[in-house]
């Protein structure tokens, strides 16, 4: 890594970090023109609070041939070894389909479960979200081919190809949400064991289970991530693979936020908004959303600047909020949504995406 900005024109910046805790973290000061050399087990990253950084990345490979063909055979080698931070390399390009490697969820996970019962705390909040990935893939693919059935037995003079154009646009809440208005069974739900909608996503979770993923996930929080103690707040908020309790979900959240997570700063920003397993307290929420804001979350972004158009516990100021939705669309997000309606949804813990364009499929089942 080649330094290029000046680090008195940002904060934050390089830092190496020994255990999963924000405690051990150090950062390191770079010059421009300062290099840093280091293997790809070094425990580091990157995180700017406020400025811009720019430094130049180089990736040094071991051969002509792992560098024209975009491949990392050196994680293979030591991942026989047992070596975590391999394991997990590895696991992650299988997770992703990069490096040379086709996607498969499936070697992914056992190389994830692999460095994470090495101890490997990446790997350990990798393991929970590639099984999570996993059920929602078969449960797709369940109520997917459930819907297909019945549009196809109630509309046999659509083609097999218009039946899957309409099918393939809904998410899996329009799908249970059309079903379940239409009379029809959920493939995915109590009593369904024998179906073979059911056996796929066992057959997709057999390495996998509610109690290992979230223990896995609960390791890597304990041990002070921050990334896995937002995820599992996530998780506790919506009761995914672990019982719901808005209680423990707000103080996992308020862990991550503290430890400089940016999205757990905001999600716990609307969980005080909110009143949300936390006492409601709005004022300390514009606070966490300035402070997610600052760090370059869009969704934080949005919401304080629909609070500064409005003049909502910060003084009115049309200039301010106009600039934090400028950066939020930036980002790609949509800034003329009614925050506040949707937040309240999603920390509600209701699927988002419920009800939207019910109407159209609605009219085929």
């Amino acid at each position: 890594m080649l330094g290029i900005s000046d680090p008195d024109g940002y904060e934050g910046g390089f830092y190496l970090q020994s255990t999963p805790s924000l405690a051990s973290r150090r950062l390191v000061r770079t010059n421009p023109g300062d290099l840093v050399v280091h293997s790809f087990d070094l425990p580091h990253g990157v995180h700017v609070l406020s400025g811009i950084r720019y430094s130049l990345l180089l990736f040094a490979k071991p051969s002509k041939r792992s560098v024209r063909e975009g491949t990392t055979p050196w994680y293979s080698t030591i991942a026989t070894l047992g070596d975590p931070d391999a394991l997990y390399n590895k696991a992650g390009d299988y997770w992703r389909g990069r490096n040379g490697r086709a996607p498969d969820l499936l070697k992914a996970i056992q190389l994830f479960k692999q460095s994470a019962e090495a101890g490997h705390d990446f790997a350990q909040t990798s393991f929970y979200l590639a099984c999570r990935d996993s059920a929602q893939e078969a449960e797709a693919a369940a109520l997917r081919k459930k819907v297909r059935g019945v549009i196809r037995s109630r509309s046999p003079k659509k083609s097999g190809k218009e039946v899957k154009a309409i099918v393939e646009q809904f998410s899996v809440s329009d799908l249970r949400k059309a079903l379940s208005e239409a009379g029809e069974a959920d493939p995915t739900g109590p009593g369904t064991e024998g179906n073979p909608a059911s056996a796929l996503i066992l057959r997709a979770m057999r390495n996998c289970s509610s109690i290992s993923a979230a223990y896995f996930l609960n390791q890597a929080a304990a041990a002070g991530q921050a990334r896995a103690q937002k995820i599992l707040g996530d998780a506790l908020l919506r009761g995914e693979h672990i019982e719901k309790d808005k209680i423990w979900a707000s103080r996992w959240m308020r862990m991550a936020a503290e430890s400089l997570e940016v999205e757990g700063a905001y999600t716990f920003g609307e969980m005080l908004w909110h009143g949300a397993g936390v006492a409601k307290d709005r004022q300390e929420a514009v606070r966490w959303f300035k402070r997610s804001a600052k760090a370059g979350w869009p969704r934080a972004q949005r919401r304080i600047g629909k609070l500064f158009l409005k003049g909502t516990l910060v003084p009115k100021d049309a200039k301010k909020g106009k600039l934090w939705l400028s950066r939020a669309a930036r980002a790609g997000l949509d800034v003329d949504v009614e925050e506040e309606e949707e937040e309240e949804e999603e920390v509600s813990a209701d699927a988002p995406g419920v009800g939207r364009k019910i109407h159209w499929i609605r009219a085929e089942l």
